[in-house]
């Protein structure tokens, strides 16, 4: 079996060392702009062998995984369907689908031969670069496949799925639109808190910033992710996004109007709102995990 990963960074790197993790005899070519990054990759193990072309590292292979950043992806979509082999699939993992998905499907009825999923899995750090890649990145995580609800029991969206399980994730089925606006939710927003949070305590803080806990490691963790490419897809998503600010806007609103009036028991049904949520999203992530496994 021969894989395709076009993008060595941490995503791309991950994917191919947990490939070479569970199928120790497949070929793994991988192919990066960046020649430092695939020749690391390489070193990692993460790869077979380092191709001289997209070409070249999609030719022959049955399953061609296009890692580079978001804005890359679009553009190199019809070259990958082109190259690609009758009925191999090609999966994206960028973080917003809407654009992509689109252009597959629009690739596909040009070139129909390789078929195209969209895909994101909702694993990383908030490190980058082929250097932080694992081989376990992706084991427990769910694994967005984007498939028009008509094709959910295709051969293609069955191709995606073997190959997430493959990988150690949790593959979920749902529309690229819906799942544009989970993620402003679930990933955009704890982004901007993160960061938010960050500046506010060095500048509320000052020179005792030694007097943080544990607590606060926790929640500016995600402040360390890379700049360029969150404001890129903050803006690209932007429809979604401002609406999950404009929910944690009201719900922080509350917040103030109880602090200042010394409402106790607002507090509280604010508190406990809170803490139910977070044992619901638990519950319902291991509800989730143990129907999949």
């Amino acid at each position: 079996m021969r894989y395709a990963i076009l993008g060595t960074g941490l995503i791309g790197t991950s994917i191919g060392l947990a490939l070479r993790q569970r199928l120790p005899k497949a070929t793994v070519v991988g192919y990066d702009r960046v020649a430092a990054h695939a020749r690391l990759a390489l070193r990692r193990k993460a790869l077979t062998s380092v191709a001289s072309s997209m070409e070249n590292t999609v030719a022959d292979a049955q399953v061609t995984v296009i890692a580079v950043p978001r804005r890359q992806v679009v553009p190199l979509l019809a070259r990958v369907l082109r190259a690609a082999p009758v009925g191999a699939l090609v999966l994206d993992v960028a973080g917003l689908k809407s654009a992509i998905v689109a252009a597959g499907h629009r690739g596909q009825r040009t070139t129909r031969t390789a078929v195209f999923v969209g895909g994101h899995p909702m694993a990383g750090t908030e490190r980058s670069g082929p250097g932080f890649a694992r081989g376990d990145l992706f084991v427990g995580r769910t694994f967005a496949l984007c498939v028009p609800i008509q094709s959910r029991r295709s051969a293609a969206a069955r191709h995606a799925e073997v190959f997430v399980r493959m990988l150690g994730a949790l593959p979920v089925q749902l529309s690229a639109r819906d799942h544009d606006r989970v993620v402003a939710a679930t990933s955009a927003l704890p982004q901007v808190v993160a960061s938010a949070v960050a500046a506010a305590v060095v500048d509320l803080a000052g020179k005792h910033t030694m007097l943080a806990g544990p607590g606060l490691d926790g929640v500016i963790r995600l402040a360390a992710s890379p700049p360029a490419l969150w404001a890129e897809d903050l803006i690209a998503n932007k429809r979604n996004v401002l609406r999950a600010l404009g929910v944690l806007q009201r719900t922080l609103h509350g917040f103030r109007q109880a602090i200042a009036a010394g409402e106790r028991m607002r507090l509280h049904r604010l508190l406990r709102a809170g803490a139910s949520a977070q044992r619901r999203l638990s519950r319902r992530r291991q509800v989730f995990v143990s129907r999949t496994e």
